[in-house]
């Protein structure tokens, strides 16, 4: 899913700009330009981590146990980094902004649960799917507004995203772990 996502930004967000106006992609060589950026950043590692993996899947597993805490660290250390970097910023623009990033959040919660439904997948399927869903491209967005637009302020919404789709998911976790414990509440 998140491939997919990834893959169709890359393509959905320079033609949405440029069909929206954006002065900084000056024709279709800036949307190119654009799509081969968010390309490289986004699908080029999953790509070459997927190839590894099917190439020499034992050293990968072994790669992952390895790096896969010190990976959670060092994301959990910019994710609190930015919050702190913006964190005016984002209580400025919580009540303009809010509203519109809580409803987006609660669509793609929405569409991905129904989507679970209509395609028969289990509760926990469908819940997994709803978090994956609504943790949706946050970097791409920051990515996208810092380094292809150069204008760090259009990252606003999405850090107001990334702590609602925070809140979000972890109202999902919760309901499953409470779903997992037996009635007796043992």
């Amino acid at each position: 899913m998140t491939l997919v996502t990834t893959a169709l930004a890359a393509v959905t967000i320079p033609s949405i700009l440029f069909f929206a106006g954006v002065s900084d992609l000056p024709g279709v060589s800036g949307l190119v330009r654009m799509s081969m950026a968010m390309t490289g950043v986004a699908l080029v590692p999953m790509a070459s981590g997927i190839a590894f993996a099917a190439w020499r899947p034992a050293l990968a597993r072994h790669l992952v146990s390895l790096l896969d805490p010190v990976s959670k660290v060092v994301f959990a250390v910019m994710v609190l980094a930015t919050f702190v970097q913006n964190w005016g910023s984002m209580m400025d623009h919580l009540t303009s902004v809010g509203p519109a990033v809580a409803a987006l959040n609660l669509i793609a919660l929405g569409l991905a649960g129904a989507a679970g439904v209509f395609l028969g997948l289990s509760v926990e399927q469908r819940r997994a799917i709803m978090v994956e869903a609504s943790l949706q491209n946050v970097a791409v967005a920051m990515f996208v507004a810092g380094s292809l637009l150069k204008n760090p302020a259009l990252a606003t919404p999405a850090l107001i995203y990334a702590l609602v789709m925070n809140i979000s998911a972890l109202i999902q976790i919760g309901m499953a772990q409470k779903a997992r414990v037996p009635a007796s509440g043992v």
